[in-house]
């Protein structure tokens, strides 16, 4: 209960609007629901699941946003009435999370939500990608490049909450296709997509 109240403030302390029609595409692969494992005062223990952090950032922004559209991934893209069949409503941030958090499985195809707005004629002035690697998108910036071509004011924010600092995107690349790269998360994240 504590952590919805904070989740659903969100969407009163930051006006989302500015990022335009807004796709949020968190991983829902098998790998997001291993916890890392962390140090803290010199022992060893368990922290954060990959998912809980892409769940509770799909449910700030798309129950903040009633024209967002969430699109999980694995090795399939899940619709809306995948994730919430026969619901009509189901914009409230904590009940995104909570749908999201039961999801989990399959592999990473980072590129499948971008083919998926293609093939569907989603127009998005924000992408939004929650994952815990990106070593798997070598597919994602083709399928990227292809969308920018069709829409070439889109923004992508890839965003992973992984703890490998690398870089599979060039700076060449993400200053030419819109595309931030972000490590980590923390309430940063919002001012910062929100300033670009």
């Amino acid at each position: 209960n504590a952590l919805g109240k904070v989740i659903n403030s969100y969407s009163l302390v930051y006006d989302f609007s500015a990022l335009g029609k807004v796709v949020v595409a968190p991983d829902v692969s098998g790998s997001m629901g291993g916890f890392y494992s962390g140090t803290r005062f010199g022992s060893t223990r368990n922290t954060h699941r990959p998912i809980e952090i892409a769940a509770m950032f799909a449910g700030i922004l798309c129950g903040s946003m009633k024209g967002s559209h969430l699109l999980p991934w694995d090795t399939n893209v899940y619709k809306t009435k995948d994730v919430f069949p026969g619901e009509r409503e189901w914009r409230t941030p904590t009940k995104i999370m909570a749908r999201i958090m039961e999801m989990g499985g399959g592999g990473t195809y980072m590129e499948l939500p971008v083919q998926h707005m293609f093939e569907q004629r989603i127009n998005a002035d924000t992408f939004i990608l929650i994952t815990d690697s990106e070593e798997w998108g070598a597919g994602w910036l083709f399928d990227w490049k292809v969308y920018r071509k069709k829409h070439p004011g889109a923004r992508a924010f890839l965003i992973r909450v992984d703890l490998y600092p690398t870089r599979p995107f060039s700076g060449d690349d993400c200053a030419k296709y819109g595309i931030t790269q972000v490590y980590g998360f923390n309430d940063n994240v919002f001012k910062l997509m929100l300033r670009n």
